[in-house]
């Protein structure tokens, strides 16, 4: 569900959560595949027909305040993300609460 999820922008940092109490495993599976989400983000925003961004392509749709909202500039943030970051060559071990190496 749509609604499952929402997002919380501050200092320069995008912030994923799970609106369910407890969270069901969302942000976690994100965490893993979040190359392949942002280029199907990309791929939505991209074919929606809206001018500037809508709930369908580029903001939740419990976002009421759009406000400075940029299709385009989203876009292009997505682009330049996929660009900068490297896949990851650790991950989280909740049993262990520590990071580990990814094995090649």
């Amino acid at each position: 569900d749509r609604y499952d999820t929402s997002t919380f922008i501050k200092d320069h940092t995008i912030y994923l959560y799970e609106t369910v109490n407890g969270g069901i495993g969302i942000a976690n599976k994100v965490f893993d595949v979040w190359h392949d989400v942002i280029r199907e983000g990309i791929r939505i925003a991209n074919n929606c027909s809206c001018e500037d961004g809508c709930p369908k392509c580029i903001y939740p749709p419990r976002l009421r305040d759009v406000n400075g909202m940029s299709k385009l500039a989203g876009m292009e943030l997505a682009e330049r993300l996929l660009t900068l970051i490297q896949e990851p060559t650790e991950e989280f071990d909740n049993k262990l609460f520590g990071w580990r190496k990814l094995q090649s």
